[in-house]
């Protein structure tokens, strides 16, 4: 029965994350099916500008909640609460004010007034309540999965009218401002407690100590998650930047779902077993081989049936964009890959490893804009990405066998395999699935996956038998 339980919740949690990020999918599809090629790229500087505030000053305090002991103490919340405004706050500020550098740098300097609009997202987030997060604690999802879908829903019914009504980038600032202001609402009327502040100095010293090496991190974030788009967006035209971010919106769905639904389903998990060791290698092994199996089925997948999947998608004016999606299905794989060791080092409070890591990944970004400044090529600017991505993922595992995490030994077979698997794939594939043959593409795509996928649970049924186990936790 509890093992029940377990698979309902993970069930449960992959249906929201995935009906989530398909509703969202779905809604950038309608808009880009309505609107020019290069208003899409304008309205990637949108999206791309509010991650980059969000992911400047996030101190991951939700995070932070699930994690520690004391996630359920009301004065905890209270206080993350507190912060979460200042922090909300400073960062609408902030892109209020560098509105016009920002619109300057896209060459867009006519479209300051819609920066300045979009400062009003981050004060919105501000006051989000954390009770939905606190939730997650007691493996309850439900909430979560409203929160995210609800907003979703709303703006996929919303995108086809109003795009219609404004014919270009607009669609997307006003559907990104209902969203969120959406999400908000629902985080408290789902709420238990009553939303409020507080400033607990020790709690706050607990945020701040949680919270730099991952701040830090999400500034080094900025460069891996944005840098691509960064760069394009101002060497490139805004048409370039739209076929890119449509193909990148593509394989980003499924990499985001995978380490989403990973990191909210197995750092729970793994966060209860952190002082016993034996159960906590058992489950670190088990998540590690669950992302790579993932990871290796991103890679694959948009190897053989990403080109067919993107023009059915996207449409014959987004072409362009075949070029690139099997070295962006790449670059994406080996991200899942690194969620990882991301897992096991947060459940275990090595808050610094995603640092290092990404230390490592950011280097390669002043190789990209060389890159990017000598040869005008697309392709050889994510080439860049993927050794950046490889690298990380090098020595996120490394980090992990050196602090004696997990015994990374035991999984140096598959992970070679698994390697030589993708990178055999890509070969044969690249060149040969253009998009052109959907059906056979796709039928093709499909029995490799599920061949691959039953060969690693079949060399590894530990998998599934140590979800058995840890049910009896619960």
């Amino acid at each position: 029965m509890r093992f029940n339980r377990l698979i309902v919740s993970g069930v449960l949690l992959s249906v929201g994350n995935a009906s989530s990020a398909l509703l969202g999918f779905l809604r950038n599809v309608v808009i880009a099916r309505l609107i020019s090629v290069e208003d899409f790229g304008i309205a990637a500087t949108f999206a791309l500008t509010l991650q980059i505030i969000e992911m400047s000053s996030n101190l991951a305090i939700d995070r932070l909640l699930v994690q520690s002991k004391d996630g359920d103490n009301a004065d905890l919340q209270a206080t993350a609460q507190a912060f979460q405004f200042v922090r909300g706050a400073m960062g609408a500020v902030i892109m209020f004010m560098a509105s016009g550098f920002i619109a300057k740098l896209f060459d867009l300097e006519y479209l300051t007034w819609a920066f300045q609009i979009l400062a009003i997202v981050p004060l919105l987030n501000a006051v989000s309540h954390s009770d939905i997060t606190r939730f997650q604690r007691k493996m309850k999802f439900s909430p979560k999965v409203i929160q995210d879908t609800a907003p979703q829903v709303l703006t996929l019914v919303l995108s086809a009218p109003l795009a219609y009504y404004f014919g270009d980038y607009r669609v997307v600032l006003y559907l990104v401002i209902i969203q969120v202001f959406t999400s908000i609402i629902i985080s408290h009327i789902l709420a238990e407690r009553r939303y409020k502040w507080a400033w607990n100095k020790a709690y706050v010293r607990l945020i701040l100590s949680f919270g730099w090496p991952l701040l830090l991190n999400s500034f080094l974030m900025i460069g891996i998650f944005q840098a691509d788009k960064l760069i394009i967006g101002s060497l490139f035209n805004m048409e370039t930047l739209g076929w890119f971010s449509a193909a990148f919106t593509l394989t980003l769905v499924p990499t985001l779902l995978l380490t989403k639904v990973a990191q909210s389903f197995f750092l729970p998990i793994l966060a209860k077993h952190q002082n016993f060791s034996t159960s906590s290698q058992y489950i670190s092994i088990v998540i590690l081989l669950t992302l790579v199996i993932f990871g290796v089925a991103t890679a694959v997948g948009f190897s053989i049936a990403g080109p067919a999947i993107f023009l059915l998608v996207f449409g014959q004016k987004f072409a362009a964009g075949v070029s690139v999606l099997a070295l962006l299905g790449l670059m994406q794989a080996i991200r899942v890959v690194k969620m990882g060791p991301m897992i096991v080092s947060l459940a275990r409070a090595k808050t610094k490893m995603p640092m290092y890591a990404n230390f490592i990944r950011s280097g390669w970004l002043v190789v990209a804009l060389i890159v990017a400044l000598l040869y005008r090529d697309v392709n050889l600017v994510i080439w860049c990405g993927v050794l950046a991505e490889l690298s990380a993922v090098v020595y996120a595992f490394y980090y992990i066998s050196k602090k004696r995490l997990v015994r990374v030994r035991s999984m140096l077979l598959s992970c070679g395999i698994s390697l030589l698997l993708v990178g055999g794939i890509f070969y044969l594939a690249n060149g040969r699935m253009d998009g052109s043959r959907p059906i056979l593409e796709i039928s093709v795509s499909l029995v490799t996956l599920l061949v691959i996928i039953s060969g690693y649970l079949y060399f590894h049924p530990m998998i599934l038998r140590i979800l058995k186990l840890e049910s009896q936790s619960f």
